[in-house]
């Protein structure tokens, strides 16, 4: 089991040992059972489960945190096709790019300041909206400093694989905006008319804790038999209302759902 790890590592993992060897020697591997992804892919499951013809849905994920070396050695690695498409949406059945903009200084319940919010559709978003049958997708990392996005876009830019710069970075956003962390979704049922039918916002003070959590109700499902053999991701084999019930009874995160 992995708390992070995307579309690449279950590539490589499927290629390895094709889907019937999984099977055949009860062997499982649970990929992106974290926050972002994994968390993030789970909650809007949580809030499409009793609607009717979900149409729409908008997500913002992020906030400020400091970031360890090993960290930000996976924010430099996800990056790229296998990770998602920057600026993009997702509109009946497929990607559609150069579609969004960012959003700047836009108030949202999940963060205690103005974000400023970039569209990534990540491939995370592309399996949930297959799964949901959802029509449109817009999906956005939010940063509640600025120094981390700027030094971000300079490395993917150089193609740098050095930390430092990141973890630097991430430290004066936190010395200056303190240390949150956010997820809201806005889910639109039946028509995109007006405001959205339904929203789950999650706050925490420290994404880390919400990483461990959902690593724990992943290993929980594992260790009881809940999730059968072969590759997975957390968010499409955990049930949905049960595991957001059980983190909603954490005090590390706080879930409202209207």
């Amino acid at each position: 089991m992995d708390a992070a790890g995307d579309d690449p590592a279950a590539i490589r993992l499927r290629a390895r040992c094709g889907w019937r060897d999984w099977l055949t020697a009860g062997r499982t591997a649970v990929l992106s059972a974290g926050a972002l992804p994994g968390l993030s892919g789970l909650l809007p499951r949580a809030l499409a489960a009793d609607t009717d013809h979900p149409v729409r849905l908008d997500a913002y994920l992020g906030g400020v945190a400091a970031l360890t070396p090993a960290a930000a050695g996976d924010v430099l690695l996800s990056h790229g096709p296998e990770h998602g498409t920057p600026a993009a949406a997702w509109r009946e059945g497929g990607v559609r790019p150069r579609t969004l903009e960012p959003r700047r200084g836009l108030s949202l319940t999940a963060f205690p300041q103005p974000v400023n919010a970039f569209p990534f559709l990540s491939t995370e978003a592309g399996r949930l909206a297959r799964a949901l049958n959802i029509g449109e997708v817009h999906w956005y990392t939010v940063f509640g400093g600025d120094r981390l996005p700027e030094e971000l876009a300079m490395a993917w830019a150089l193609g740098s694989t050095d930390p430092a710069a990141l973890v630097t970075a991430a430290a004066e956003d936190v010395r200056r905006h303190g240390s949150w962390y956010g997820q809201e979704f806005h889910l639109w049922t039946g028509t995109t008319d007006g405001p959205p039918a339904h929203t789950l916002t999650l706050r925490a003070d420290d994404s880390y804790e919400l990483s461990g959590l959902m690593t724990a109700a992943t290993t929980r499902a594992l260790l009881t038999g809940g999730i059968p053999p072969g590759v997975h991701f957390a968010a499409d084999v955990l049930d949905p209302q049960e595991t957001t019930a059980a983190l909603s009874a954490d005090p590390a995160a706080r879930i409202e759902i209207s």
